[in-house]
């Protein structure tokens, strides 16, 4: 009990303060010395970050903990992200984990009239999302859906990766692809669809910005999607990991090759929130931002792009 009312004193005031060099280690290194982790009411606490969101989070989780004392979560990303959004924008929200992007987005969305789509297979994770869009009053903005993105339909296995402890009940999932070296707590079950059958299936006739982060598969996901992107002409904002993509056979040198006709310009993200064009495409690039060529250079100012 005393460990954790240190640990709560420590953290309300440093989530206030402005983003400082360290802030985000602060968490691993003091969140193991004042939590107990057998505890679970220990380990699920509620926070309100900077930006306003509420968030409900499990301290022993490395996805989410890192938030409690630094009061945000790619928060310089995010405030770039909402700059752009529209009266009516549409957005997808492609791994959306507890909602970290979803709710900082969807509050933005509800003053706008817009919609978000987190898209979430993992059980926990989507438990856990649903809980957090209840705790914002995102219901008629926020829209969660339990399954995966790929460019196959049925159902897939997924394996479960391990967090800062194994007791944490949420986490990162991958799609399983034969030997993988992620350290592997479980496997699961999950729905898997494609995007251009999500879109029909959920009436989803607009979209103006995608984040997605799905470990590897995020070339499986715009494949699933020629139609709809190529319709939409979203700008997507993808991890694309070296390590998880080269899991799935492929680089970001086949992403380039995926939009090599489609007309649109990569920006590699640099420091905590800013963007450069891409001068040569290789196979290591992550990070990335993807937009269509006609994006006007207002808008190309707000995401932070630079040169």
């Amino acid at each position: 009990m005393l460990r954790s009312i240190v640990r709560n004193s420590i953290a309300a005031p440093l989530r206030a303060l402005p983003y400082f060099r360290g802030k985000y280690r602060l968490a691993p290194v003091l969140i193991p010395l004042l939590t107990d982790y057998q505890n679970e009411q220990d380990c699920l606490v509620e926070v309100k970050l900077r930006d306003g969101s509420l968030m409900r989070i499990d301290l022993r989780s490395f996805t989410e903990q890192r938030s409690f004392f630094a009061g945000d979560y790619d928060g310089g990303l995010l405030k770039r992200f909402a700059s752009i959004l529209q009266p009516d924008s549409v957005v997808l929200d492609v791994g959306a984990n507890v909602g970290f992007y979803s709710i900082s987005l969807g509050r933005k969305l509800k003053t706008l009239g817009g919609k978000l789509w987190a898209i979430e297979p993992v059980s926990p994770n989507y438990d856990r999302l649903v809980y957090n869009i209840q705790l914002n009053h995102l219901e008629e903005t926020v829209f969660p859906l339990q399954t995966a993105l790929g460019n196959e339909t049925g159902w897939i296995q997924l394996h479960l990766s391990k967090g800062t402890d194994e007791l944490s009940t949420t986490g990162n999932a991958v799609l399983c692809q034969g030997n993988t070296a992620t350290v592997v707590e479980s496997n699961c079950s999950a729905p898997i669809t494609t995007l251009d059958a999500l879109a029909r299936t959920h009436n989803i006739t607009a979209c103006d910005f995608i984040k997605v982060d799905i470990e590897g598969a995020e070339l499986e996901f715009l494949r699933g999607g020629q139609k709809f992107l190529a319709t939409h002409r979203p700008i997507i904002y993808g991890e694309f990991n070296p390590d998880w993509c080269q899991q799935f056979g492929y680089s970001f040198l086949d992403v380039a090759e995926f939009f090599s006709s489609w007309n649109y310009h990569f920006y590699q993200q640099i420091g905590r929130d800013c963007f450069i064009p891409v001068q040569t495409i290789t196979p290591t690039l992550q990070d990335v931002l993807l937009i269509p060529a006609e994006t006007s250079v207002e808008t190309l100012a707000k995401l932070g792009v630079k040169g």
